[in-house]
């Protein structure tokens, strides 16, 4: 019966099996704290669903709700819904050394984003190799600060949670109820968590994109970038182009409209400023993390901030929205208009 289902359709049931599954297990007593807030089902299920499709949002907080047991439930269903549950199922079958059928092959391309079943294999071991690499190096880093504030064992698993759940655009943490308004101002942690969010939202054609020029900089050395630059295909070049203009625009924009607001960073220095306004820009590209109030941001800022919302990161990234390929060439179509062209 299942193989008569559509790509679309098997996608869906795959999102639907695992929050069924994550919700159950989160919702048993062996995955609660002796003393956490009284929950219901219902409770664990929006839990479920907030962390498998990456939305940041929460009923109860992981930290008050969940033990050690229920936090690792918790990263991995962020980690299926940041690479999905497919693509899993077939890097277990690849890594058995077991070959996927060509109705699987489909599916996996359909959940990769991908044009084609060519190098499908060779694809999703570069995704996987990426992922991992870029959480294991930035919990790495986080580490430096949490380690001396938690001590060893608390230091490095809420390291791993919070590179986990950064990198895929998830939102959660396991620090408190105020998400990361403790680490307004610390650039460790800022800076850390904004290169997780970007590397997830990047998407990760860009990425072996990226590590391929980097590969022929080092190896060819070219006179210059814009020889190196050139064989980027229109996706990658579109995807950081507008990537940068989104994050320099938005930074410089929540500053202008935030510096005189003493509730939010009013009070502090033209660097702290930046730091916050920058964070929030990243963040707001759906990973769902805050270092400010919302309830404190001026309207103006909190309508950027839903457009930020609204256009996401990349294609075939852990971000979702619109996507910035689909805002960028919305702008360019209607420029191309306005100019006559």
């Amino acid at each position: 019966m299942i193989n008569r289902l559509s790509v679309t359709q098997k996608l869906v049931l795959s999102f639907v099996f695992v929050i069924i599954v994550g919700s159950i297990l989160l919702s048993l007593p062996i995955s609660h704290y002796v003393n956490s807030p009284e929950t219901s089902y219902l409770d664990h299920l929006f839990n479920t669903v907030s962390m498998v499709c990456v939305t940041g949002l929460s009923v109860v907080p992981v930290s008050k709700a969940y033990n050690g047991l229920g936090q690792i439930l918790s990263m991995l269903l962020m980690q299926t819904g940041g690479l999905g549950l497919v693509s899993l199922v077939a890097f277990s079958t690849y890594t058995l050394k077991n070959k996927l059928g060509l109705s699987d092959q489909d599916l996996l391309q359909s959940a990769l984003s991908r044009d084609s079943q060519k190098d499908l294999k060779a694809y999703l071991f570069k995704v996987y190799k990426i992922t991992f690499s870029i959480e294991a190096m930035a919990s790495l880093v986080i580490m430096t600060d949490f380690i001396p504030r938690f001590g060893l064992g608390h230091g490095i698993f809420n390291s791993l949670f919070l590179a986990v759940s950064a990198f895929c655009n998830a939102g959660f943490d396991n620090l408190g109820s105020n998400s990361l308004q403790d680490y307004s101002t610390n650039p460790t942690i800022n800076l850390a968590v904004a290169f997780l969010i970007m590397s997830g939202s990047l998407g990760f054609a860009v990425w072996i994109d990226l590590i391929q020029l980097m590969r022929r900089y080092i190896k060819d050395r070219p006179r210059n970038w814009k020889l190196a630059w050139r064989p980027f295909n229109n996706q990658s070049r579109l995807v950081l182009i507008s990537t940068g203009c989104l994050l320099l625009g938005g930074t410089l924009l929540a500053w202008l409209l935030e510096m005189d607001n003493s509730k939010t960073i009013g009070t502090l220095n033209v660097w702290q400023q930046l730091l916050v306004s920058f964070f929030q820009t990243v963040t707001m590209r759906t990973a769902g993390f805050a270092t400010i109030s919302y309830t404190n941001a001026d309207f103006s800022t909190n309508l950027l901030f839903m457009i930020q919302m609204i256009i996401g990161g990349g294609p075939g990234g852990t971000a979702g929205g619109i996507k910035v390929t689909t805002a960028s060439i919305m702008f360019l179509l209607f420029k191309s208009e306005l100019s006559g062209n």
